[in-house]
């Protein structure tokens, strides 16, 4: 898989992992709502795993780390919409757990997406 994916247009396969990124962000988000013994893996683990699987599969840090942020804050204003939708006053009381959800997974993706870099550097030369 030497590069598979970055033999596409650069700002085609942007698209396409970012629509694959935000798709499983908010299926993860959906699994943990909709099923409470799976939210602590849906809202945690998932976007972790997920952001490394972007690390893996672009080569670039930086392109990894604008995705990450793009899709994160994507999620959270989506998350925070149907929030709203069902209940107003929740939605804003919400809101600081929210932000520091966004900050958390923004952080540990970042790390997530380097050490997938330097694994990828380090099995393929």
């Amino acid at each position: 898989m030497n590069g598979a994916v970055i033999s596409l247009n650069s700002r085609l396969a942007f698209v396409i992992l970012a629509g694959l990124y935000l798709s499983v962000l908010l299926g993860s988000y959906l699994l943990g709502y909709f099923y409470p013994f799976f939210a602590p893996y849906g809202w945690l683990l998932v976007p972790i795993v997920a952001s490394f699987f972007v690390g893996y599969l672009i080569r670039e840090v930086d392109t990894a780390v604008k995705l990450i942020i793009v899709c994160l804050t994507l999620n959270t204003g989506i998350v925070f919409g149907l929030l709203s939708f069902s209940s107003v006053e929740n939605a804003f009381i919400a809101m600081p757990t929210f932000a520091s959800y966004w900050v958390f997974n923004i952080l540990l993706g970042i790390l997530a997406s380097f050490v997938a870099t330097t694994v990828r550097d380090y099995i393929e030369p």
